[in-house]
């Protein structure tokens, strides 16, 4: 799980101690974490489903998305746990938590995916997201990736992005793009 070595690498950068992964506590201690983040999360999308009338919004109008373990969150609830979404955007992150090979499958119905991945990102992530790439590929998930050339693992909104249209746009841009074809404009 490409997650581990990132998680200490970002504890590192807030002045926190690092986890050691040898420590089987320690290293169930991130993994439990993941995985209650994501159940957290699919419980509130749950919720907001059943109780759309009640929000007075659309339950078939919900994305997911988020940034580095937001992102990773985001992809547990939508492509690893399946829970109905309209799409999912990634800053940042990938699949960690569930087995992608397990969890989207030919047969498996999940959303659009749009990712980003900042050009001198973690490791981790920059290893892990062509082969999520791939995988979408061969099962038929439809899926976009965007680059953002010059920064690393944080990035602003602004920032040019570059993606297979070979066109620059901006981050939110995209996203905005995103949220358009998989929801529309609500009207």
């Amino acid at each position: 799980m490409p997650l581990l070595p990132q998680a200490n690498h970002i504890r590192g950068t807030m002045d926190l101690p690092p986890l050691d992964f040898s420590i089987p506590e320690q290293e169930k201690t991130m993994v439990d974490g993941v995985i209650s983040a994501a159940e957290d999360l699919r419980k509130a999308v749950l919720h907001i489903r059943e109780s759309a009338a009640t929000y007075n919004i659309d339950p078939n109008r919900i994305v997911l998305g988020g940034f580095s373990a937001g992102a990773v969150t985001s992809w547990n609830v939508a492509h690893g746990m399946g829970v109905p979404v309209s799409g999912v955007f990634l800053l940042s992150g990938t699949d960690a938590g569930f087995d992608v090979n397990k969890a989207v499958t030919a047969s498996s119905d999940r959303p659009p995916i749009l990712m980003f991945m900042g050009q001198y990102d973690l490791a981790g992530a920059l290893s892990s997201v062509p082969l999520l790439f791939a995988h979408y590929e061969e099962v038929g998930v439809e899926h976009e990736f965007a680059w953002v050339p010059g920064f690393g693992h944080f990035y602003p909104a602004g920032a040019a992005s570059l993606g297979g249209d070979a066109v620059s746009t901006s981050v939110e841009g995209r996203i905005a793009e995103f949220l358009e074809r998989v929801i529309g404009n609500g009207q």
